[in-house]
């Protein structure tokens, strides 16, 4: 059995176990929920160290904008130009302090996702082959804290677990969060009626013309 065959059998074994965990723990509106983030795991097993990292940075952007768009008003026009380049949550850090500052992430996901960011950007800035097990990468992701395994752990497992905690967050927050309302459009009438009221009372006390209002 060559090695990717045996990644590609571990892949599929780890789906078959993630599926198990979430019906112990859950229903099957969570397995159904969670089948993108399972799917995910899948595709980066056979991934260089550079690109699972760029992978799960850029999975992880695409997920916090549909958590985001999902708590927001529900007027598309308005909400899609926050999201544009040159938007106010053109980037991955301003959607990750948008969804911990309004109480979408709890703080160690907030935390990890930020060191995250941190070792995505020692990826791409550097142009030499580089991996896990290199400074400073590797202390940057010895950092991490949502893997829940001991330090005796490769690297990269630490980094692979700890995105699959944060995608499992971020999914159940989509699944459960509440779209806001927006508020009532202003009383245009009711304010008309106040300016009438202000300008009766003017008159009365002879206080003069007021039709400037």
């Amino acid at each position: 059995m060559d090695k990717i065959q045996e990644l590609e059998e571990f892949a599929q074994l780890l789906v078959i176990t993630t599926e198990n965990i979430i019906k112990e723990v859950g229903d099957e509106a969570h397995l159904e929920a969670f089948g993108n983030v399972i799917e995910f795991r899948k595709n980066i097993t056979l991934e260089t160290d550079r690109g699972l990292v760029l992978m799960s940075v850029a999975y992880i952007d695409e997920r916090l904008s549909v958590l985001l768009e999902k708590y927001f008003v529900d007027d598309k026009s308005i909400i899609q130009t926050l999201f544009d380049a040159t938007g106010p949550l053109g980037t991955f850090s301003s959607k990750l302090k948008l969804a911990y500052g309004i109480g979408l992430l709890p703080k160690n996901v907030y935390t990890d996702c930020n060191k995250i960011r941190k070792i995505r950007n020692s990826f791409a800035h550097i142009s030499k082959p580089i991996s896990f097990e290199d400074e400073p990468i590797k202390s940057q992701t010895h950092s991490l804290i949502l893997h829940g395994i001991d330090s005796h752990n490769r690297t990269k497992v630490r980094f692979t677990r700890s995105i699959m905690s944060i995608l499992l967050v971020i999914e159940n927050s989509i699944r459960t969060i509440k779209r806001c309302e927006p508020k009532k459009d202003f009383d245009i009438e009711m304010n008309k009626r106040a300016v009438n009221k202000i300008k009766e009372f003017y008159k009365e006390k002879d206080f003069g013309n007021i039709d400037e209002l």
